[in-house]
């Protein structure tokens, strides 16, 4: 369960990672990108060591804000936070 866990939140890490990505068709053709783009990503951590023995696993959101600076989307600002809680 424990391993099944790690690779759920090692693909949620990986998917939101790649909604970044872009292909050529959309690099050339500017006119489609947004200048805003928000995102969201849930986090599942597990603990290692003494504090495995302290504390269970963690769930956890993280969430983003893209400002896109210039039309091509070349340079932008980002703003991301994230939350994760191992319980008590």
């Amino acid at each position: 369960m424990r391993h099944l866990a790690s690779a759920l939140a090692g693909l949620l890490t990986l998917s939101s990672s790649l909604t970044g990505q872009e292909t050529l068709a959309t690099s050339v053709d500017s006119a489609t990108k947004p200048r805003w783009h928000a995102g969201a990503a849930l986090d599942v951590g597990q603990p290692i060591g003494e504090f495995k023995q302290r504390v269970s696993n963690a769930v956890g959101l993280q969430a983003h804000v893209l400002l896109r600076l210039d039309p091509k989307g070349n340079t932008a600002l980002r703003l991301q936070a994230g939350w994760l809680n191992y319980g008590s």
